[in-house]
This record gives structure tokens, C-alpha cells and sequence, in this order.
């Protein structure tokens, strides 16, 4: 795994890739259980990433459009 700096302020350091999380669990109907959810992130700390990212904000209901 490369790293990059992530502030050069700080001297923090990341992985170039991040593990986006959005498929971790099944509440939308579809995704990865908790046990799979694991194996997944397990596998992606073992080869040296350590930047998974999150969605904060719920995706929006298809019957609602996106603001512009």
C-alpha cells in the first residue's frame, strides 16, 4: 500500500485508497452482511489501508429529485 500526505501541515499520512463502506450491511435491502463486512475490512487493514470512508448523508429516495 502507497501513502500519501493527507495534510502536509501535519505530516499525517494515508493510504491511497480508502474502503468505501456504503455496501456494509443490508438495511437498504442489498450489501454485504456482518461477517463478510469484516472479512472485507480485515483484508483491506492487512494490506496497509487504514482510511475507510463513510457516507454521512442517507441517499436520497428516487421519487425525490437532487437540488441544483
Amino acid at each position: 500500500m502507497r501513502y500519501r500526505a493527507f495534510d502536509h501541515r501535519t505530516g499525517l499520512r494515508v493510504s491511497e485508497y480508502a474502503l468505501g463502506t456504503a455496501n456494509f450491511g443490508t438495511g437498504w435491502g442489498a450489501g454485504a452482511e456482518p461477517d463478510e463486512a469484516r472479512r472485507i475490512f480485515d483484508r483491506f487493514a492487512e494490506a496497509g489501508g487504514h482510511l475507510p470512508r463513510q457516507r454521512r448523508q442517507l441517499p436520497r429516495s428516487p421519487r425525490r429529485p437532487a437540488h441544483r
